[in-house]
């Protein structure tokens, strides 16, 4: 059997998940078994298409903050992510995989702190809260 052949797969699902397939299905007006065969190639899919640099570089180029940023990428399916050493990525939106590190297209985590004057929200650096923690205690 070739990797492209058919096969019958028989599953059991909760009533919930089923009536959200076939909502999607009629809004889609598709058949809800290529509703499933769709959303279940996209979730195992190890490839996330990356964004025109051009669209990232504009919606840096416009955001005021980083809610201002986060907000215009989501609105086209990508969102920032801190990771370790302070390197923001782009991630793909809901699916929350990575794409690139931002810095490959310009601007990196220390470039929009000083521009947004503020560090990227959520983030936490050692020692910070035992610091403040500590100072509120001694006085």
């Amino acid at each position: 059997m070739g990797h492209d052949a058919d096969r019958l797969v028989t599953m059991r699902l909760p009533q919930v998940l089923i009536d959200k397939i076939a909502a999607l299905a009629h809004a889609g007006g598709k058949p809800p078994a290529e509703v499933i065969r769709q959303t279940l190639s996209e979730g195992l899919s190890q490839t996330v298409a990356k964004p025109p640099p051009h669209l990232v570089r504009n919606l840096l180029s416009e955001a005021g903050s980083w809610l201002d940023l986060q907000i215009a990428l989501r609105r086209n399916g990508f969102v920032l992510r801190l990771h370790a050493e302070d390197r923001l990525a782009l991630h793909s939106w809901p699916q929350d995989r990575f794409v690139l590190w931002l810095s490959a297209l310009g601007p990196d985590y220390g470039d929009l702190c000083l521009r947004f004057r503020a560090p990227f929200p959520g983030a936490v650096y050692p020692g910070t809260a035992k610091a403040r923690f500590h100072s509120q205690r001694a006085g």
